[in-house]
């Protein structure tokens, strides 16, 4: 017997420690809120945006590349 597939929406990086997402296929969208930042950047002037996983690699990232470094947590 096989199993169905199923699809779960978690509205917030916060709550997903509440599925079983071993051996799953995990799709991750964060339309609304990276792409405010991203435009808000853009139309103030930033060269590029360089998205990235985590507030440690974005901190180690800017000093790398003396860039400025900014984005939010929970629309903050």
């Amino acid at each position: 017997m096989s199993s169905k597939p199923s699809l779960h929406t978690s509205l917030s990086p916060a709550l997903v420690h509440l599925y079983d997402v071993s051996n799953s296929i995990v799709v991750i969208i964060d339309v609304l809120r990276a792409t405010s930042t991203i435009a808000t950047a853009l139309f103030n002037g930033a060269k590029s945006v360089i998205p990235v996983d985590s507030v440690s690699r974005c901190i180690e990232l800017g000093r790398q590349i003396d860039g400025i470094t900014a984005g939010e947590r929970d629309g903050k």
